[in-house]
């Protein structure tokens, strides 16, 4: 069950405080174990399974989404729709196991026989090849770009890990366009699950959608405003030069050594320009 696997995981590296851990626990229950992506709940509800105060629950379950560990959605009935986070269910191939249940109140399964065949077989699942692998092989490829990728300066390990799993497949460049567009998010303070954001992102990458031009205009700002500079620049050396020109020729006289040494130097300048920036 590696999505079980993948979420505690999540769950570890947050540093839960009691009545969040009480939270997760209560809605892992409630979803993964009965096998479903989510479960619609009323607060009364969860804060009986949970054992936490509706009060309190409410503030452990808004940090539980704020550190993606935990989708919450309005639900037309109950309080809310609670879901695991999709980039953990797309990680998985939203394929999961359900553990076996009993029927009647008996183990149906107490007196089965392990099958010589699958006497020492163990099976994961990578994102996108619902195929036996081994966890060592599928995730080396996923950290090879690790180095080239501009995360969030407030990820750590435990962030980049759960990030560069998102990102298998990408090319280096669009992975980077998705964290690049994941940091202006953050930094504009619209972000409350970043991970479930950058899932979201590599979804639009995959199928062609995603829309980079907020990435591009700074850029294009900048390179439009030197060549406004370098324009500018040029026109206010030739009017020194045209109006050096126009003065001594009014006056109907020859420049002097002075005079005529700043106009060869105002023409080297613009020569120098014009050359460096055709």
């Amino acid at each position: 069950m590696s999505l079980a696997r993948d979420w505690i995981g999540a769950a570890l590296a947050a540093d839960l405080t009691q009545n969040q851990l009480k939270a997760f626990l209560a809605l892992f229950h409630q979803t993964l174990c009965y096998g479903k992506e989510a479960d619609a709940l009323t607060d009364k509800r969860l804060s009986k399974l949970a054992g936490v105060r509706i009060d309190r629950l409410k503030t452990a379950v808004d940090t539980l989404v704020e550190k993606g560990i935990i989708d919450v959605s309005e639900h037309c009935i109950f309080n809310a729709e609670y879901r695991i986070p999709e980039d953990l269910l797309y990680a998985n191939g939203h394929a999961f196991f359900v553990p076996s249940l009993p029927k009647i109140g008996m183990d149906f399964r107490k007196t089965e026989e392990a099958s010589e065949n699958r006497a020492h077989t163990t099976n994961t699942f990578t994102a996108n090849n619902l195929t036996p692998t081994t966890t060592e092989a599928s995730l080396s490829s996923i950290f090879e770009i690790e180095e080239e990728l501009q995360y969030p300066e407030t990820f750590g390990k435990p962030e980049k890990a759960r990030a560069a799993i998102i990102l298998d497949s990408l090319s280096p460049k669009v992975a980077n366009d998705c964290l690049l567009l994941l940091n202006q998010a953050m930094q504009q303070g619209t972000v409350k699950a970043p991970h479930g954001y950058l899932y979201r992102l590599t979804e639009k990458a995959r199928n062609g959608t995603l829309d980079t031009t907020g990435l591009r205009a700074p850029a294009q700002a900048t390179e439009q405003k030197t060549e406004n500079n370098h324009r500018h620049q040029l026109k206010t050396i030739a009017d020194e030069i045209n109006g050096i020109d126009s003065l001594y020729k009014l006056a109907g006289i020859t420049l002097d050594p002075i005079t005529a040494t700043n106009r060869a130097n105002l023409v080297a300048k613009y020569n120098q320009l014009a050359g460096c920036h055709p």
